[in-house]
């Protein structure tokens, strides 16, 4: 199985040359190709990225105006070829032998999601790559859970089939923060997914000007993208799993609604929500995320007219 290596930039020049330098090992031990979108980058990465395509074989470069990562992401995998699919971020470096270990993973559990860890640094380390005699992968017994507590995996760290990218993507393109949580709660309805207790990817620590620095946004997105997804497959979902988002993000946004001296009606409600989470019903649950995103967050549910 050969590997598309989807990677999506926007103004990640001072990362570029290790980004591109660790998945070039990579695809080199891998086979397969890279697929670059530039999502309107106003810094060097333009010109760095076409160098490195000019240098490499099965390059390609798209390039966009900017759209957000869930847009791009969209795009880089219209254009990608192989039967497993690597997204990876551009200010990323993959550890060597990390393709390799991800592979195996997935021939070994037939998984069709299989993720390792994903770490931060403050300075780049030195050549990374996956320790000899990593664990083997795990399948994961209720991923869906997981996924609902806290970012399941960090694309860089992960690896699809294609059939699976097929089904969890398009991105919804409204919402320009959290395309790891939109991927990875679909990612729990279309196959099994194996966890590798071992680091495959690294990353510098949050930028400022990174937007997912934008908690409110972020948690207002998380919590339409939730209603959203209950709403359009509400079949798929056990009714514990809905009143289980419920509960979490109301938990959330009241301590949200705390620190921002919230009106005392919105905190009472969150608090009811949290308390009786458990009696919502899935259309219940959705609404009342919907509820949260716009009234807490002050996000727009709704995608923008066509």
């Amino acid at each position: 199985m050969t590997i598309s290596y989807v990677v999506t930039c926007y103004n990640k020049a001072p990362f570029l040359a290790d980004t591109l330098a660790s998945i070039a090992a990579e695809r080199a031990g891998s086979g397969g190709e890279i697929v670059i979108v530039d999502d309107g980058s106003t810094d060097e990465s333009p010109v760095i990225l076409a160098e490195f395509a000019a240098a490499q074989g099965d390059t390609q470069v798209i390039t966009q105006e900017n759209r957000g990562v869930a847009a791009a992401t969209n795009v880089g995998f219209s254009h990608a070829a192989h039967d497993a699919i690597r997204f990876c971020d551009a200010d990323d470096i993959l550890c060597a032998g990390s393709s390799r270990a991800l592979l195996q993973a997935l021939a070994g559990t037939g998984a069709g999601v299989a993720f390792g860890r994903h770490e931060t640094y403050r300075s780049k380390p030195e050549d990374p790559a996956v320790a000899d005699g990593a664990a083997a992968a795990q399948i994961l017994a209720d991923p869906l859970r997981l996924a609902l507590t806290r970012n399941l995996f960090s694309p860089s760290s992960t690896i699809m089939t294609r059939r699976v990218a097929e089904r969890i993507l398009p991105l919804p393109e409204h919402f320009r923060t959290g395309q790891d949580y939109m991927m990875a709660v679909r990612a729990c309805f279309c196959a099994g997914i194996a966890r590798l207790e071992t680091t495959l990817s690294l990353g510098p620590e949050a930028q400022g000007d990174r937007l997912s620095a934008d908690l409110g946004r972020m948690y207002g997105e998380t919590a339409a993208f939730l209603s959203q997804e209950i709403r359009r497959g509400p079949d798929a979902w056990r009714p514990g799993d809905a009143s289980f988002a419920l509960k979490r993000n109301a938990g959330r946004a009241l301590l949200w609604s705390r620190r921002n001296r919230g009106p005392l009606q919105d905190r009472l409600k969150l608090q009811a929500l949290k308390l009786f989470a458990g009696w919502h019903d899935r259309q219940a649950a959705a609404r009342a995320l919907a509820w949260i995103a716009t009234a807490i967050y002050r996000v727009d549910t709704a995608p923008p007219p066509a």
